[in-house]
């Protein structure tokens, strides 16, 4: 089985090869590249997707390959993370009773994970360096979702109140950019293992 998605990225790649040549790049593959990267990236803006684009190379065959890549991440990325939201999940706050996670708060952090792995929360950085964060809300995960994709890029993490989560060292693994890492409100009792790989961290709120 092929899904409809899958087999028009195929088409799409035959297209590079019987169109482009590498001393003329192919307008209608650009633009097809141009749309694909508009689809996965919707809040940038037209010449952000083209410097994208750009950044890919000049052979229309492997900058199609690469978004692929990118878009199956995504793809994976955002079915893991609806696995995560709709499996039930529980807490507890100190010596009460155990409760359920509700479904929009998890739903919510997976849009905040989304936004960042599209670098939609990009700030001027220092020195015109542009950093991204992400932040969840200060409510209960229960636990925390394992992640696949490229967070590198992510400088400022924000998990304050989500309680002493179950796989939150894993989590954390994820993120090996932080500058500034904020996990006040945890109850936790030890810096996590995770923490130590991450060469650049100059803030760490516990």
């Amino acid at each position: 089985y092929r899904s409809p998605m899958g087999l028009a990225d195929r088409r799409v790649e035959q297209a590079a090869v019987q169109q482009s040549a590498p001393s003329s790049p192919s307008a209608d593959t650009s633009s097809v590249l141009v749309r694909r990267a508009q689809e996965l990236y919707p809040t940038q803006s037209t010449a952000q997707i083209k410097r994208f684009v750009t950044s890919l190379g000049a052979d229309d065959v492997l900058a199609v390959r690469a978004l692929e890549r990118l878009r199956e991440q995504y793809r994976t990325l955002m079915q893991t993370l609806e696995r995560w939201t709709h499996r039930d999940t529980y807490y507890q706050e100190e010596e009460g009773p155990r409760l359920k996670v509700p479904v929009h708060s998890k739903a919510r952090a997976m849009q905040a994970i989304l936004r960042a792995w599209r670098k939609e929360t990009r700030h001027s950085g220092s020195k015109g360096h542009p950093t991204y964060s992400l932040t969840f809300d200060a409510v209960p995960l229960g636990d925390m979702p394992v992640l696949v994709g490229d967070f590198s890029h992510i400088t400022a993490l924000e998990v304050s109140g989500v309680g002493a989560s179950a796989g939150l060292n894993t989590f954390l693994r994820n993120f090996t950019g932080l500058r500034v890492l904020n996990l006040s409100g945890n109850g936790l009792t030890r810096i996590p293992v995770a923490v130590g790989d991450m060469p650049g961290l100059t803030g760490l709120d516990l």
